[in-house]
């Protein structure tokens, strides 16, 4: 039976406490009694922001949120699901990550200005001394496997890297980001080869042909396209899915493509981009894997089965494989005779694809396993599950080798080197380890991914960053060495936002103390004397030459400034009230503002005279926001919200109609979406080139005040009065409330 509030608190106060400290040893046991009671209140303090209607949610529901957020934190909420999963079905996941989280706020292992960011994809080369990781704070790094020391600069992307993969050879590597490109890199230097590989949406997936000629990508914009690596050019036409495209890979002979979407897996001509043969078709597919000869394909979807299909022939290949819940993942044997499958029902088994017949099962040690896969040479599997752990095991004796490989967080992906003696792990606590399998010993210190903090910044090169704090001050880091580089950039009051400059070599910061300033990011030193206002400055931005700022203030009026001298460029931009945005337009030779008095003007940016006509919209300005290249403008209506390019003058796409009088409207960081609040308390989602809907109305019961989007677009934070709410992308047009409710100010 469910418990809630100071019943529930009490109920399991003793229970919870023994299952807990039995996991620790007897010294720290008289601490935890002292601080239990803490713990216990804090839950009860947190608990008192419930919503009636979650208690309908199952111990299944909870848990599912609660591993969320054991993925993207804070730490606080991660420990109230937790606990809240706990008070419905006691389990030892629930003990496990509770005693994690409990213990580290006791030792304090969450800095509040520095946090490890999930790493999703983590690789060997080919001669297995160096490793290749990918992770959410937007990087790529190639690491010496023996040392733990970087190899190169983070290879940067704009948004979450997915994947990262080494060429055949090992001398390139190519990732795979939300940001909507694929890119190639010297895998020694780090640098860029050739131009990125764009697509229209999330690209999930970037693979090398086995000559190391070109990269094959599969992306969200339902397409899979060839590159070659060194121009960074299209090699043939796009392939056409029906659905966005999770996978795509070479066959052996570089010949043919096989690419998995949501609905279908299709075989694709390389030389020509043409369908061969008809499309897979699987509803419900959870995940895919495909043989390394090319030659069949997995298939498990949501009635918890997994069915093996001859690509050839298009056949299905003997019976279902079938677990007792969800599918995470499968991953088949170097020689494709076998396949491993990992399930939420806590068991990894392998199976032989030829007879359907279950060759090894193990289970996994605590709750659902997440990932397996096979050792090159056959004789063993790595699994990772929801304890923090990866575990390899031996197939032919059916036992664990060694104790578990643990992490301080939840291990996403686990692989094992080219020679069979070593694995690699990564996981959500922003570290990627290699471990030595025979010693069962971790080899030369954790593969460390820096996450960038609240009011940072990367560079364009990814090689410094800036972090701004509440007490007006900011430093630039080193991410290769961590350490500071100059002295602290101070401001005499809250700084509200830095921007690098495009090379990287300048900074700018803007503040409550009426002033922009510009830093020279390798000394720390200012570069010319404080930009002044009359009142708060909000906004900065550099011209794309880097040679020119454009500064905002809440004095009603922008300024443009000569970053060599820190003198004002032309006259003043006197717009007569408040400013929404300004930003160069891409040549630099003007600067175009959106105001609330119903305009947006054109300035010649070496004379601040204005440039042209201004722009009189019919009906007045409530709010507005510029996409992040200045390219087009967002104006919200009293009703309504219409995206315009900005050099024609033209609407874009369909009117964003409203029952509620606007409150706010804001690009994504992507600008691929765009998110309103209107007064009827509704929050929603809009594809910002149509104009179309792609969230259904999220509703709330109290005055609805803010609306953001996270950088995958797939989550939304809302706020009431003094409450926050998550929003979760659970299909492409319904977003469902997370469960928990939470206080600004607990």
């Amino acid at each position: 039976m469910a418990h809630t509030g100071a019943d529930w608190l009490v109920a399991q106060q003793s229970q919870l406490m023994s299952a807990v400290s039995a996991s620790l040893d007897k010294s720290s046991a008289s601490f935890l009694s002292l601080t239990w009671s803490v713990f216990v209140v804090w839950g009860l303090l947190r608990f008192t922001g419930t919503p009636a209607h979650s208690q309908e949610l199952s111990a299944q529901d909870w848990n599912r949120h609660a591993r969320v957020a054991s993925v993207e934190g804070p730490r606080d909420r991660a420990a109230l699901l937790w606990l809240k999963a706990w008070s419905i079905e006691p389990s030892p996941e629930a003990i496990l990550q509770l005693r994690r989280l409990w213990i580290g706020s006791l030792a304090g292992a969450e800095a509040s200005f520095l946090h490890g960011s999930a790493i999703y994809d983590a690789e060997f080369s080919a001669d297995g001394r160096r490793v290749v990781t990918a992770s959410w704070d937007t990087t790529a790094r190639v690491w010496d496997a023996a040392t733990g020391q970087p190899v190169t600069s983070p290879l940067k992307h704009d948004r979450t890297v997915s994947r990262a993969a080494f060429s055949p050879d090992g001398q390139l590597v190519a990732t795979a980001s939300w940001d909507k490109t694929a890119r190639v890199w010297n895998a020694a230097t780090g640098e860029l080869v050739g131009q990125p590989l764009t697509h229209e949406n999330d690209v999930r997936c970037a693979e090398f042909s086995s000559d190391g000629q070109r990269v094959v990508t599969a992306s969200y914009d339902q397409t899979v396209r060839v590159w070659d690596v060194f121009t960074g050019k299209p090699a043939g036409d796009a392939m056409r899915h029906a659905a966005r495209v999770n996978l795509a890979a070479f066959t052996p002979d570089g010949q043919r493509v096989v690419a998995s979407d949501d609905q279908a897996v299709r075989v694709w001509d390389v030389a020509t981009s043409q369908l061969l043969g008809k499309p897979l078709l699987h509803d419900d597919r959870q995940t895919t894997a495909f043989s390394p000869d090319g030659r069949h394909v997995a298939l498990a979807g949501k009635d918890k089965t997994i069915q093996v299909w001859d690509m050839t022939t298009g056949n299905a290949v003997g019976e279902l494989l079938k677990h007792n819940d969800y599918i995470s993942e499968m991953s088949f044997s170097a020689d494709g005779q076998r396949v491993v499958t990992a399930s939420g029902d806590g068991s990894v088994r392998v199976w032989s694809v030829a007879t359907s017949k279950l060759v090894c099962d193990v289970l996994h040690q605590n709750g659902a396993a997440q990932h397996a896969k096979f050792s090159p040479d056959g004789r063993r599997v790595i699994a990772t599950g929801y304890d923090n752990t990866a575990q390899v095991w031996d197939l032919a004796a059916g036992m664990p080798v060694g104790s578990p490989l643990r992490h301080e967080g939840l291990v996403f992906y686990a692989e094992f080197s080219p020679d069979n003696r070593q694995v690699v792990t990564a996981g959500t606590d922003g570290t990627s380890r290699v471990w030595n399998v025979a010693e069962n010993q971790p080899v030369g210190r954790p593969l460390k991914h820096e996450a960038k903090v609240t009011l940072a910044e990367f560079s364009p090169d990814g090689r410094r960053v800036v972090v701004g704090c509440y007490d007006g001050s900011a430093s630039i880091w080193d991410t290769n060495t961590g350490l500071v580089v100059g002295v602290r950039l101070k401001h005499d009051a809250r700084i509200y936002r830095a921007e690098f400059s495009p090379d990287g070599q300048l900074i700018v910061t803007v503040g409550a103390d009426r002033t922009a300033k510009i830093w020279n990011t390798t000394t720390g030193q200012s570069s010319c004397a404080p930009l002044q206002h009359n009142d708060h400055v909000t906004q900065a931005s550099f011209s794309l030459d880097g040679r020119k700022v454009i500064t905002t203030s809440q004095d009603h009026t922008a300024q443009v400034w000569d970053v060599a001298t820190g003198q004002r460029v032309g006259g003043r931009l006197d717009v007569g009230s408040h400013i929404y945005q300004a930003k160069f337009t891409p040549d630099g030779e003007r600067v175009v503002s959106c105001s609330s008095d119903k305009s947006i003007r054109f300035w010649d940016a070496t004379t601040g005279q204005l440039d042209g006509d201004s722009w009189h919209l019919p009906k007045g300005i409530e709010y507005a926001d510029f996409s992040p290249d200045g390219q087009r403008v967002v104006i919200g209506f009293l009703y309504s919200a219409q995206v315009w390019d900005v050099t024609t003058r033209q609407a874009v796409g369909s009117p964003m109609k409203f029952d509620g009088a606007i409150r706010q409207v804001k690009y994504s960081s992507a600008g691929d979406r765009i998110v309103t609040v209107s007064s009827d308390n509704v929050a929603r989602v809009w594809d910002a080139q149509t104009g179309f809907a792609l969230s259904n109305p999220l509703k709330h019961f109290d005055q609805l005040d803010d609306a953001a989007i996270s950088l995958d677009g797939r989550r939304i934070l809302t706020s009431t009065d003094d409450r926050i709410h998550w929003w979760i992308q659970e299909t492409r047009d319904l977003w469902v409330p997370e469960a928990t409710v939470w206080s600004h100010g607990a």
